[in-house]
């Protein structure tokens, strides 16, 4: 979780590698990106004892362009509040890019931080009875 984080449970994923675009990707990194996914969102599944709505959203430059400076990055925000009540961005918050958060962000990682903890040993974990897929 990025510390100055907007959404209550929002995550950052970064290749180890500097690469602009998704295509530059070797296939060992897809994989490994994909495991990060699957492993974040099985946590979004599981962190609050209920399936969370979530954004993701894929950040790199135009496919045709030159940035070198740009980093390819993975931007995951979970729409529940540690309370579990679904987080609502006021319209400050939206047009002044000041977001508030009703706890600190070390607070709201701890449950996400425990349920990936949880999706890496057992990866299907709502087929394992916690509830339907």
């Amino acid at each position: 979780m990025p510390y100055n984080a907007r959404w209550p449970h929002e995550v950052h994923i970064y290749p180890k590698r500097h690469v602009s675009h998704f295509t530059a990707l070797r296939e060992d990194e897809v994989g490994h990106l994909a495991d990060m996914l699957r492993n974040t969102l099985c946590a979004f599944k599981t962190a609050l004892g209920k399936p969370m709505p979530y954004m993701m959203v894929i950040h790199q430059p135009p496919l045709r362009v030159e940035t070198p400076h740009y980093h390819l990055h993975f931007e995951i925000y979970g729409m529940y509040r540690p309370d579990g009540k679904l987080k609502y961005a006021a319209g400050a918050e939206l047009d002044a890019s000041l977001y508030t958060l009703d706890t600190t962000p070390e607070e709201t990682a701890e449950r996400p931080r425990k349920a990936l903890a949880n999706c890496v040993t057992n990866p299907h974990p709502f087929r394992a009875g916690m509830g339907k897929v």
